[in-house]
């Protein structure tokens, strides 16, 4: 099944309680739904979807292939709350009183949204260790006229245990984590299990990564999430140096999840510029260029705007 209606061409739209496509145009009905595997030549992003996808959402590439490679093993799914017309308004909101953005922002290129599930994987640890740190305090002063720095050295051991719930790593090849964390946080309480339902009309991107080399990156963020604790405990120095750390790691639970993010990536001058928006909060991240010729245009308006003020400004004060 493709997101066209196969007698009138009309857009299909799933309705999960029938758990049927309808066609609003000729009011018909299809049961199947069929899951398409596209992959960029250029990025190598691979995405699923019922939808016809022709380029590709991240690098703008035009040439897609066509397969079946296996889809990411996602155990839970957090569905969208945002509507594709909520995140649209929103996209508008924030572009609408920006002057100086260059004219290809313009709100036609909204239509290029797309809801995209990105896959992360989920830990919780329970995390107990010691921490073996040198702290150093710098006094400088200044006497006739010479300046002077001290630094004293401490040791200092710290030790605890805590643990650490929903630990996100990022699966996507193209999504980046800093966008990611810039639109935390999702309310994972209203995760639920997985079923293919839930893509209809969305994409899903596909990973190539194991969990257990997902896993071994979830180790290294609890560790660091553990020292970075221990650390605010020691107070009062100006520098603080890790030596030696005792950490044990206990992961008590591995999760495959689906995240959902709306997604618009322009392409303006061979610069790929990406929109992010929370599917579940409508917290948005991304950076609105400026058009260089607005800029020039804005600086010649405003010299000359000030030339005519002080030029009749010059003129009255003759006359007077």
């Amino acid at each position: 099944m493709t997101d066209k209606c196969p007698k009138c061409l009309n857009t299909l739209t799933y309705i999960k309680e029938k758990n049927k496509f309808v066609c609003e145009k000729c009011n018909s009905e299809f049961d199947n739904i069929t899951l398409n595997t596209y992959i960029c030549s250029s990025c190598g992003s691979s995405i699923t979807s019922n939808l016809s996808i022709n380029n590709c959402i991240y690098c703008k590439n035009s040439t897609i292939d066509k397969n079946n490679s296996m889809r990411f093993s996602a155990e839970y799914i957090l569905p969208f709350s945002v509507t594709r017309t909520d995140a649209i308004k929103e996209f508008k909101r924030i572009t609408k009183n920006k002057f100086l953005k260059p004219k290809y922002f313009k709100e036609s290129n909204f239509n290029d949204i797309v809801g995209i599930y990105v896959p992360y994987l989920l830990c919780d640890y329970d995390v107990i260790g010691e921490i073996e740190a040198t702290c150093d305090i710098v006094s400088k002063w200044k006497s006739d006229g010479y300046k002077y720095t001290k630094t004293d050295k401490y040791s200092a051991t710290r030790g605890g245990k805590m643990t650490l719930k929903n630990i996100p790593i990022c699966c996507s090849k193209c999504f980046k984590d800093d966008i990611f964390k810039s639109i935390e946080p999702f309310d994972y309480t209203d995760l639920k299990r997985f079923d293919s339902s839930y893509l209809v009309n969305y994409l899903q991107e596909n990973i190539e990564i194991s969990k257990d080399e997902l896993v071994r990156s979830a180790d290294k963020k609890a560790r660091d999430l553990f020292k970075d604790e221990i650390k605010k405990d020691i107070k009062g120095y100006s520098e603080i140096t890790f030596t030696k750390d005792s950490i044990n790691l206990n992961n008590l639970r591995s999760v495959c999840v689906l995240l959902p993010v709306w997604l618009l990536n322009i392409k303006y001058k061979n610069n790929i510029y990406t929109f992010a928006m929370n599917g579940q909060t409508a917290k948005l991240t991304g950076f609105i260029p400026k058009s260089l010729f607005k800029i020039i245009i804005l600086f010649i308006c405003s010299f000359l705007l000030t030339f005519i003020v002080l030029f009749i400004l010059n003129y009255l004060k003759v006359r007077i």
